[in-house]
């Protein structure tokens, strides 16, 4: 009888393993591995106000493994049933009082003696996991629903959350990078899209007032008196040929170099056109000096 009562026992482990949540599979033809988040129980607690006292429900979280298997699981997971992988710790608080005295195990997800059920669909956010199966005094058909939310950022550490619990059904939510889509168990992962080849910025024009730049023929404000200077000693050295040479066609015509009538004589004549075209040709060379455009050689 007691070779059998272990056998039964051993059968009842047995099937309680195999219950256990495979946490590396495929939905919708996407690849998911949430292996990364059971390797040792996640806690988070629940505070319930019981006047007089306070309530405690500390629930322990594996969602590929059983709670409280680890050597080094804390005392209180080590008291959740075997098999269950959503299990929680009740303590209540008396009024003056720091200590908390244990009231109850809640067995959310099955144990041994009542395998758990598993089922895990896509969500727009990532998954949602279901472990169901557990039974707390003449609560039965327990179960535990783990929204689990995909965040790309690999600096972020994996966040768990209570959300709610009646009495029947544990709702929690996970944030985590291993709730984002991989590649099907047994296929190679998708090649990610290369990144375009970045293109070197386009040079920027040179400035054509710098040596830098041969090529650019440039007239720059104020550039235009040097040539207007050239004008105006050239322009000069004319008037003095021109006046020198009617003075001598004077003397030689008239014996001076000044004729006695000064209102017939050809050169004063010619004195007004002469400063007129002089005139013409220093304001041409000055509006042309002060253009500020470039012309390519």
């Amino acid at each position: 009888m007691i070779i059998a009562s272990h056998i039964t026992a051993l059968a009842a482990l047995a099937v309680g393993a195999n219950a256990l949540f495979n946490c590396e599979f495929s939905v919708d033809g996407q690849g998911f591995d949430l292996r990364a988040l059971g390797r040792s129980d996640h806690k988070i607690s629940q505070y319930i106000k019981t006047p007089p006292s306070l309530t405690k429900i500390s629930w322990y979280v594996n969602p590929c493994g059983a709670v409280g298997a680890d050597e080094d699981a804390p005392a209180n997971a080590k008291l959740c049933p075997a098999g269950s992988q959503v299990c929680g710790i009740e303590k209540v608080q008396l009024p003056d009082s720091d200590e908390w005295n244990l009231v109850g195990i809640i067995p959310v997800s099955g144990d041994a003696k009542h395998p758990g059920t598993s089922n895990v669909t896509s969500t727009a956010t990532g998954l949602q996991l279901e472990l169901a199966g557990g039974a707390w005094g003449d609560l039965t058909d327990l179960r535990a629903v783990i929204d689990f939310v995909c965040d790309h950022d690999d600096d972020k550490e994996s966040t768990l959350e209570f959300a709610n619990f009646d009495f029947k059904t544990l709702r929690l939510s996970w944030t985590s990078r291993h709730a984002c889509s991989k590649s099907a168990p047994g296929t190679p992962p998708e090649k990610a899209p290369s990144s375009p080849t970045p293109t070197d910025p386009a040079p920027s024009e040179p400035d054509p007032t710098t040596p830098d730049n041969p090529d650019k023929d440039v007239n720059v404000e104020g550039g235009g008196w040097g040539f207007f200077t050239w004008v105006f000693v050239l322009g000069l050295l004319g008037c003095v040929a021109y006046v020198g040479l009617h003075a001598w066609r004077n003397y030689k015509r008239y014996g001076t170099v000044t004729p006695a009538n000064a209102r017939s004589s050809e050169f004063l004549r010619d004195i007004p056109f002469l400063l007129r075209d002089f005139v013409r040709k220093v304001a041409g060379t000055f509006s042309a000096g002060t253009s500020t455009g470039y012309t390519s050689v």
